[in-house]
């Protein structure tokens, strides 16, 4: 064995045997045991009735369950004083606290919060008897012995020989760790130090009395939090967005899977004033939606609604730039520090939510504890405060502040790549701010040029291959020799038609092709591909076209493989111009063919639409997938039906969704233009109609 590793694990075996020993070592269990007792005298126990506010419930809301208060430890000090945990509740949820030591319980209040430890020091209202304050030497040597006051169905005092592990961050003073809220004495039972952090620095400095603590007096903070308040207010506004009522059908939407914000119309959310005249707004859209983007408005203190105007969205934060088209004076502040720097600080928090039109403000503590090295090697606080497996369905937004009121952490969502499926929904992430700025000031390059708004007849663009497809199974996977590439046919499909002048016509595609999966430059994973949905069912459609309530008509899905699937939507949101490769099995053989991610021709619901408010219809153009379904050449006539309103002329007169209407008054129609003029001005209308390979004549009066 070489030397080092050999030095380690003598060094391992002796701290095990040391360990062994003092934990056996009658000595050592005597000196814990009078320490346990000599210092039961200085342990209180906090305890915080509670109450809801508004409404809402206030954390460690199981006491109110238990209909007792909840309880934390104490340590008692000289004065009337008691030492305990920060626990963070805003004051709008406490109705009381009290101190307890044995039978009895006092009143007490909060007189400071700390600084750089997560500890609060209350003033008890009158003294405890038998009660023994803490007196603090700082001066004494060890060996010590670490106390910490424990809850396991009753109180008990916890007694430890304080450990020898030194732990040391990059450019920090080395510590030993040890739990939060922990006592140290020494073997006469001295009272030497008291830490919140579970932090003890070698050079000595953690040692004395909490009464010597940086702390910052209640009138103190509630001035801090008044100002901050304030602030936030001004650089933390709500924004509105406007969004155009989405033209894709509900059933469509609900057969292909619509997106949470898919047919959204009005969002309200936060933004972060960046500079005088731009802003980030915090609401994460696709592409789809933000192409219906329409107006956008933020509410600044004194100035009311702010019109924006739309620079970009974020490539990679679920977030979008706006220009404001009045200056502001009151802008956001950067801590200069590293996001590390703010451990075991206090944060000063504004929590922002969302009630209806209205912004509603509080403002409370906060501490980072820990970090963790995430997206792009990036350094992100952990904090109980946003949910990375979800939406907060609270709808709490918490922004931190320094106490110098310098914004150092955002609740922001990362915006996930194509490929990378959000398990749980997508949730905030507590994201150090100058990451956010940093995006925002790099303008052209931070931003998804395909993430933008559009005019109505753009919304619905979509990128294509140009393919019908077939999903595999377990079967058809299995006969095609790709069960094993296909994860037992849960993947895959298998080409039936090409359509010309089409991506994959220029591939070299083939019926019967076997397509895998799309690998796109800059992203992580590749694109698997998924087939959705059943269309042979939608002959029992046709079948029982007569029988089906008008009321119902809405809900019916397209007959024919709707070109706005997952596939092609995922292709869209890759980016027109995006370079690919697509994986394809042919006749026992893989290959790999390039190409470049193209918008497609119009589709059915990115066709032109025209709707007849005196009929009660709307109609589109003949759009390429609709021509394949019923057979049609280009040259072939017609507009489709698309949408019946109950009990209006056209559906009283017997017309059905997805029928074909080939002429109107004998006269061929090719275009909804064309269909709005020949019905113009009519007293009598006979339209042609074809549904699939039967035809029949409709005749509607309009008097």
């Amino acid at each position: 064995m070489n030397q080092p590793l050999l030095a380690a694990a003598c060094i391992s075996a002796a701290v095990a045997h040391s360990w062994a020993q003092e934990e056996t070592d009658p000595e050592a269990l005597a000196i814990h045991a009078a320490l346990a007792e000599s210092v039961s005298a200085s342990l209180v126990q906090v305890r915080y009735t509670l109450h809801y506010d508004k409404g809402q419930p206030p954390p460690h809301e199981e006491s109110l369950r238990m209909e007792f208060p909840h309880e934390e430890p104490g340590f008692l000090l000289e004065g009337g004083i008691v030492c305990t945990e920060d626990i963070m509740i805003h004051p709008r949820f406490i109705e009381r606290i009290e101190v307890a030591f044995g039978d009895q319980v006092v009143d007490a209040e909060v007189i400071s919060y700390g600084v750089r430890q997560d500890g609060m020091l209350l003033r008890l209202s009158e003294p405890l008897t038998g009660a023994r304050p803490l007196q603090f030497v700082a001066a004494e040597e060890g060996p010590y012995h670490a106390v910490q006051y424990v809850n396991t169905g009753q109180w008990h005092a916890q007694v430890s020989a304080l450990g020898s592990t030194v732990h040391r961050r990059a450019d920090q003073t080395p510590f030993m760790s040890v739990p939060t809220q922990t006592l140290i004495l020494t073997e006469l039972g001295e009272a030497v130090g008291l830490t919140m952090t579970g932090e003890l620095p070698t050079d000595g400095s953690w040692k004395g009395s909490p009464t010597d603590w940086d702390m910052i007096s209640v009138g103190e903070y509630e001035a801090l939090s008044s100002r901050i308040a304030d602030l936030a207010e001004n650089i933390v506004p709500l924004a509105v967005v406007n969004f155009r009522s989405p033209r894709v059908q509900s059933a469509a939407m609900f057969r292909f899977g619509a997106d949470e914000d898919s047919d959204v119309t009005e969002w309200t959310g936060p933004a972060v004033v960046i500079d005088a005249t731009h802003a980030i707004v915090l609401g994460k859209f696709k592409p789809r939606t933000t192409a219906r983007m329409e107006r956008i408005r933020v509410f600044l203190p004194g100035q009311g609604a702010v019109e924006a105007t739309f620079v970009g969205s974020l490539k990679d934060w679920g977030a979008f730039v706006v220009e404001l088209s009045s200056p502001v004076s009151l802008f956001v502040n950067l801590s200069p520090e590293a996001i590390t720097h703010q451990r075991d600080r206090l944060q000063i928090v504004a929590e922002v939510t969302v009630q209806g039109e209205n912004r509603v403000q509080y403002v409370g503590r906060e501490w980072m504890r820990s970090f963790s090295r995430g997206w792009r090697g990036m350094l992100f606080p952990e904090h109980w405060s946003v949910n990375p497996y979800g939406p907060d369905q609270s709808g709490v937004k918490r922004f931190f502040f320094d106490t110098q009121g310098r914004l150092v952490a955002i609740p922001i969502e990362r915006r996930e790549k194509v490929t990378v499926e959000e398990r749980w929904g997508g949730g905030a992430v507590l994201s150090p701010a100058p990451y956010i700025l940093d995006a925002a000031a790099r303008g052209d390059d931070a931003f998804d040029p395909d993430n933008r708004p559009l005019g109505e007849d753009q919304e619905n663009r979509l990128a294509w291959l140009g393919v019908e497809l077939q999903g595999l199974d377990r079967e058809l996977a299995r006969l095609n020799g790709v069960s094993d590439r296909t994860q037992d046919g849960s993947i895959g499909a298998i080409v039936t038609y090409v359509y010309t002048g089409s991506p994959a016509e220029r591939m070299g595609l083939e019926p019967g092709d076997i397509l895998l999966r799309v690998h796109a430059d800059g992203q992580p994973r590749p694109l698997e591909l998924r087939v959705e949905g059943d269309f042979g069912m939608m002959e029992a459609f046709w079948e029982n076209i007569e029988q089906i309530p008008v009321q119902y008509f809405d809900q019916i899905p397209t007959p024919w493989p709707n070109a706005d699937n997952a596939f092609n939507r995922a292709l869209t949101d890759l980016g027109f111009g995006a370079s690919a490769r697509l994986e394809v099995f042919r006749n026992g053989e893989m290959f790999s063919e390039p190409f470049t991610v193209t918008q497609g021709p119009d589709h059915y619901n990115a066709a032109s639409r025209f709707e007849s408010e005196s009929l009660g219809m709307d109609v589109r153009d003949m759009t390429f997938e609709v021509r394949r379904y019923f057979q049609l050449t280009e040259e072939d006539a017609g507009v489709i039906v698309s949408k019946l309103e109950p009990g209006e002329k056209a559906a009283v007169a017997g017309l059905k969704p997805y029928e074909i209407i080939i002429a109107v008054n004998d006269q061929p129609v090719t275009s909804v233009e064309q269909f709005e003029t020949l019905i113009t001005d009519q007293t009598a209308l006979r339209f042609s109609v074809k549904r699939r390979d039967k035809g029949r004549v409709v005749k509607i009066t309009m008097n």
